[in-house]
Parts: structure tokens; C-alpha cells; sequence
């Protein structure tokens, strides 16, 4: 019998920033957001998405902000 278990757990959200800042793209709000998480002493890591979508294993350690498309449309859940 193993001495220990190994187990991941995914977290999945939906987020908006406080303030939409044009010209500002996705990706750079997503490394907003990781750089706030690491600023709290938090380990964070924003994809670049300069490469087709894969796991990155890598990053199970930390926060890994990235978009995700299981969570569908970002109107969804709509705010009632």
C-alpha cells in the first residue's frame, strides 16, 4: 500500500476586471491578475497564448491564468 497520495483539484471561475481599460487585450489583464496574485505572495504564472492550448504541467504548482473555454461564453452565467 502507498505510503502517500497524490491529487489534483482545478479550480474553475469566471472573472471580469473592475475597469475594462481600452486598448488593454485579454492576455494582458491576465498577467495583471497573476502579477496581483504574486504581489500577495502567491504563486502565479499568466499564459501567453503563443502556443495552441495544452496542459502545462508545469504549472500545477501554481495559479494558472488562462483562458479557459469549457467555461463557454464570458456573458454566462449572466449577473440577474
Amino acid at each position: 500500500m502507498a505510503d502517500y497520495y497524490n491529487f489534483g483539484i482545478e479550480i474553475e471561475l469566471i472573472s471580469r476586471p473592475h475597469t475594462v481599460r481600452s486598448p488593454l487585450v485579454r492576455i494582458e489583464y491576465y498577467e495583471r491578475l497573476a502579477a496581483s496574485l504574486r504581489k500577495r505572495a502567491l504563486s502565479a504564472q499568466a499564459d501567453t497564448s503563443t502556443e495552441n492550448y495544452r496542459k502545462h504541467t508545469e504549472h500545477y504548482d501554481k495559479w494558472w491564468i488562462t483562458r479557459d473555454g469549457s467555461l463557454g461564453d464570458p456573458d454566462h452565467p449572466q449577473d440577474k
